[in-house]
């Protein structure tokens, strides 16, 4: 196997792969140094201590974990991250529950995904403009999945994009009430052992000094339906709209447009394809006639206005390379192609000081 180490103030991260090359390390130092230092400086300091970054091979897809002081970066591919495409979301986001582990997954899943978007819009020079983009689209997800369970019961994906959704509302109200979200958990995590989070005990310590804003959040997590993220957007100074549009349900998208038997719901990574597909197993989906795509299912406003017949340029991330495909749009029949409704959040000329966005610089 290979090894380097990462050495970030107290902290000391040991990178290893046993099934990648060497030269992969180098990009993986740079995004561990790169977020310890943007995390370091919102969410204070990590207790001294030793960690593991493990970054290996894995039969299909990407995936990430953490156990304990140890973290897990898996792909299929031998993938130099960054921080702009899906490995390096991953590794932002595990690297990220350093700072904020519990037990409480709308808390620990749901505010390290809303910090692992500051952090990539932050790394990547996209600043408020791309952290908006990938906010908003995390809202948009959260609202179309079926809450079964309340927030704070939910242990499945709605733990991550509404307690994303959530944290950005809380950020809001804490900037109108002259703080930020970064600051009080900062002031939890130094109440806690081993720099944890515990929600029940972040919650008792907000409705310390902001009452009225920990009863909204209790109510966040506890009341049947979901989030006026909406509200929260406006709230933050941002113009908000709906556009309805004529779009394309998964089933054409994936069986008909793409030729893909299987892909991932979180991220634009298709894994198998079928007989006639132009794309390849593996293949990710960067862009679309120049438009970033995010899921599969985003593929259904980009192409709301692409005419049969007209060629497709799409950007794929192949392996480590960037490859362009060309094809032409297929027909589809008319009962495949439902109405929708697109959340759209756009920043106002005069912006808002209560935007927990707009220190990320303008992108």
């Amino acid at each position: 196997f290979h090894q380097t180490t990462v050495r970030h103030g107290d902290a000391r991260v040991d990178l290893v792969t046993g099934d990648w090359p060497e030269s992969i390390l180098e990009p993986l130092k740079t995004i561990v140094r790169s977020v310890h230092g943007y995390l370091e400086a919102e969410l204070g300091p990590l207790r001294a201590s030793r960690r593991l970054l493990i970054y290996d091979r894995l039969p299909k897809g990407f995936a990430g974990g953490v156990v304990g002081r140890g973290i897990a970066v898996l792909s299929s591919v031998p993938q130099e991250v960054d921080v702009a495409n899906p490995g390096g979301g991953i590794l932002v986001h595990e690297l990220t529950h350093q700072w904020l582990a519990g037990d409480d997954y709308w808390m620990s899943e749901g505010f390290t995904t809303y910090y692992q978007h500051l952090a990539q819009a932050k790394l990547s020079g996209g600043g408020e403009r791309e952290a908006l983009r990938t906010l908003t689209a995390t809202m948009r997800e959260y609202l179309e999945l079926r809450p079964e369970h309340t927030l704070r019961e939910a242990r499945d994906r709605r733990a991550y994009v509404g307690g994303a959704s959530l944290a950005f509302c809380l950020d809001t109200e804490l900037h109108h009430a002259g703080t930020t979200l970064a600051a009080t958990l900062t002031a939890h995590r130094e109440t806690q052992q081993l720099g944890r989070v515990n929600a029940s005990a972040y919650l008792a310590q907000l409705n310390t000094e902001h009452s009225d804003i920990a009863h909204r959040v209790n109510q966040w997590l506890d009341e049947p339906g979901t989030i006026d993220v909406e509200g929260c957007l406006r709230r933050a100074g941002y113009a908000v709209e709906h556009v309805s549009y004529t779009g394309y349900s998964l089933r054409a998208l994936a069986l008909e447009i793409l030729k893909s038997a299987s892909f991932s719901v979180q991220r634009a990574e298709l894994f198998e394809t079928l007989p006639g597909s132009v794309f390849q197993p593996g293949d990710i989906l960067v862009e679309v006639d120049g438009q970033r795509v995010d899921r599969v299912q985003s593929l259904s406003w980009l192409l709301r206005h692409v005419e049969v017949g007209d060629a497709l340029h799409v950007i794929v991330r192949r392996g480590p390379a960037r490859v362009e495909v060309v094809f032409p749009m297929p027909a589809v029949d008319a009962a495949q192609r439902p109405e929708g409704s697109l959340l759209k959040a756009t920043a106002t000329q005069s912006g808002s000081r209560h935007s927990p966005l707009g220190g990320l610089g303008g992108g």
